[in-house]
């Protein structure tokens, strides 16, 4: 797979083509895993590419990144991408991608049952998201149509506040790459921090005028 390319005659990135390899070993006898790619690295390119071949349902929890996997997907192939949402149903294409919401919405609908009983690839994006409540009734409402299908996150950032452990529901990392060393390699730029002295004495905001409505508030 060392001959990946874009539309255009545009290159992956060594990185890209790195984890591609990786997703086609892992999946090709385990069913869950996880890919960690910094925010700008291309994740969405990684699993559109990915996807190309397979009949795949993207999710994702807001409108923007439900539109960027659809966009992003017909970038690197010549085929189309489906769009389930408050607005759409396109459940014709082998690639859908569709707003959690939207399905967890109509988990109880035929719909729903006909749209994921033919797909291979269950792929999260922004995967930290998964343990939510909604992301694991439309999982397991999948699961109980589909057994088969298997389950792919994507995320930045692998780690969660609450201490919900990815892993439990992932199982494997089957690829991760730092923002170090996309920083180290050219692909992203460096960062620079600067430090914001605060007064001491905060009495001095006390002076700034605020506005309030008619209540005083």
């Amino acid at each position: 797979m060392d001959n990946y390319k874009l539309k255009k005659d545009i290159k992956f990135r060594d990185y890209q083509i790195e984890c591609l390899n990786k997703l086609e070993e892992h999946y090709a006898n385990k069913d869950k895993g996880i890919i960690c790619v910094p925010t700008g690295g291309g994740k969405t390119i990684i699993f559109s590419k990915f996807s190309e071949e397979k009949k795949a349902l993207i999710v994702s929890h807001t409108e923007e990144l439900v539109n960027q996997a659809k966009s992003k997907f017909e970038f690197v192939s010549s085929k189309n991408c489906g769009i389930v949402n408050a607005n759409n149903w396109e459940n014709n294409n082998n690639v859908i991608s569709g707003s959690i919401q939207t399905l967890y919405s109509r988990i109880e609908t035929k719909e729903f049952q006909t749209l994921v009983l033919d797909k291979e690839f269950l792929i999260v994006d922004e995967a930290h998201h998964f343990p939510a409540n909604t992301y694991i009734a439309v999982y397991n409402k999948i699961l109980k149509y589909n057994p088969k299908i298997k389950l792919l996150g994507v995320t930045a950032t692998p780690f969660r506040s609450d201490d919900l452990e990815l892993k439990e529901y992932f199982e494997d990392m089957i690829y991760n790459v730092n923002i170090k060393k996309l920083i180290q390699e050219n692909y992203l730029v460096s960062t620079k921090a600067k430090i914001i002295r605060i007064p001491e004495n905060l009495a001095i905001f006390n002076k700034i005028p605020i506005r309030k409505d008619k209540n005083g508030i």
